[in-house]
């Protein structure tokens, strides 16, 4: 199957724009004006304006010669762009891979795409009756590349191009449908040269010697004898799956069906691919123009359809449709390697478990919970000794753990006040600064000196201790700084078993 293309040409952008914010303005003659080398010059037309005889690059001097009463409006530079983002976010609903060219064009790569409209008549009957809707005046249309789609839609209007054939529409339309500045086009017309056709029959090497390689390159490719590539304003996964609706979606039912649809068809590449997926995000593009987004992640990889669905379940309640919802993607951007699932007879199942993992799953799925896994780090500082496992199959560190680290580390340490009898030795007793109950000491391990991490940072070094007071609470507070010194600091900075 070919490449199929979508231009759309927005003709009034701006006006349009701002005749949706305000409505009074529909059928008045307005412009958008901005001050170029010190004079002010029309950015944007109304359609009114324009059948006036008003044109864009025009001097407001002599855009009011045309129309006394002329409303003008300071233009915004950064408008454009925002526009059409958001509306080439809101053409995902048709294809996923959209994209726009200033000032006025979004591109869409339809291939594959038209059949769930029943046919490419149908695809683009619905994508320019949305976007109708909206009150923008668009031209379309559908062809074997992006260069013919351009040209259609500004000079010939809304039309499909059958494969193959861009040399019966083309031929006889003029130059700058091939999108090459006005100066080069006036130097081909001074050479009689005034149409595609025209421009078909010279050679490309007299061509590119004379006009350069941009003319060249813009008829190759609206021929499609030179690929054009189109940036997407958003990253394509390459595990998506979409489903359209015919009619909206509004009940958790439908929801559900939908869900599992999507699931069946992603698990099922990831089964022959023996892959599974570590993050995945659901979808749901509303009537209204809203998109509302569902993510989970998993421990290990999986392709487990029954798992993923239980994991996206109480989230789906979560989701309101509103008006309906008329497309549902699933995603996948985060994909590994399924590792063989075999474990020796003579260790323990324990952290390789299947079960734990999906356990662990559904845990985090839950509002309020979070189980997280911490491996040590190739520090000294305890609060710096530990990180986040990325999964449950990442392996230890041969880094050696520390005894002086406790179970339960405050961060920051907290400040106490100790009573000490000479230096170096423990403390006798100490008092946590939060409350007033005295920790009197009965058992002591220490000191142990740990110096900073000057690499990272240059601070006083510490003296760790680990003690025991008379309710058999155990704590690892340590000294910082010289004892005896004014800047002496004790702190607590956790809790052992």
């Amino acid at each position: 199957m070919g490449k199929r293309y979508v231009v759309i040409w927005f003709r009034f952008l701006l006006t349009d724009y701002m005749i949706r914010r305000q409505p009074d303005l529909k059928g008045t003659c307005f412009v958008l004006t901005e001050k170029q080398h010190g004079r002010i010059v029309v950015t944007a037309v109304s359609e009114a304006a324009y059948q006036k005889g008003i044109r864009e690059n025009m001097p407001l001097a002599d855009a009011r010669i045309y129309v006394n009463d002329l409303l003008v409006v300071n233009s915004d530079d950064q408008l454009p762009e925002r526009l059409l983002r958001d509306l080439a976010e809101w053409c995902i609903r048709f294809t996923p891979t959209v994209s726009f060219e200033l000032p006025d064009i979004l591109l869409l790569d339809v291939s594959g795409c038209t059949h769930l409209w029943k046919g490419e008549g149908q695809y683009l009957r619905a994508l320019f009756t949305r976007i109708r809707e909206f009150g923008y005046t668009i031209f379309a249309a559908l062809a074997d590349t992006i260069g013919a789609a351009w040209a259609v839609s500004h000079f010939v209007g809304n039309r499909i191009i059958p494969p193959l054939q861009q040399w019966e529409t083309l031929h006889s339309l003029p130059l700058h449908a091939l999108r090459i500045d006005i100066e080069t086009v006036e130097r081909f017309n001074k050479l009689g040269i005034r149409t595609i056709g025209d421009l078909k029959t010279i050679s490309p090497s007299s061509i590119k010697r004379r006009f350069g390689d941009l003319v060249l390159s813009r008829l190759r490719q609206a021929f499609g004898e030179e690929e054009e590539i189109i940036t997407p304003i958003t990253t394509i996964s390459p595990y998506t799956e979409r489903l359209p609706c015919l009619e909206p979606i509004l009940t958790r039912k439908g929801i559900e069906i939908a869900l599992s649809k999507l699931l069946e068809q992603l698990c099922s590449r990831l089964v022959k691919e023996n892959n599974g997926l570590r993050k995945c995000l659901f979808k749901c593009y509303r009537v209204d123009s809203k998109v509302i987004e569902l993510e989970i992640s998993t421990q290990r990889p999986s392709n487990s359809i029954s798992h993923i669905f239980m994991l996206f379940e109480n989230k789906i309640t979560t989701i309101e449709p509103a008006l309906g919802i008329e497309l549902f993607v699933l995603q996948a951007p985060q994909v590994e390697k399924l590792s063989p699932a075999l474990q020796p007879l003579w260790e323990p199942a324990a952290i390789d478990n299947k079960r734990l993992s999906e356990l662990i799953d559904r845990l985090n799925c839950r509002q309020g919970i979070e189980v997280q896994r911490y491996l040590p780090a190739e520090h000294y500082w305890p609060e710096r000794a530990y990180r986040l496992a990325v999964s449950l199959d990442e392996t230890l560190t041969t880094w050696p753990l520390n005894q002086y680290f406790p179970l339960i580390i405050f961060t920051p340490p907290v400040k106490i006040t100790v009573t000490a009898p000479i230096p170096d030795y423990p403390p006798m007793n100490f008092r946590d600064t939060r409350d007033t109950r005295l920790h009197t000491i009965v058992k002591s391990i220490g000191p142990r000196r740990i110096e900073s991490e000057w690499w990272i940072e240059e601070r006083k070094h510490r003296d760790y201790y680990l003690v025991e007071d008379t309710d058999a609470g155990r704590y690892c507070i340590f000294r910082v700084g010289h004892y005896g010194s004014d800047t002496t600091e004790w702190f607590l900075h956790g809790v052992l078993p």
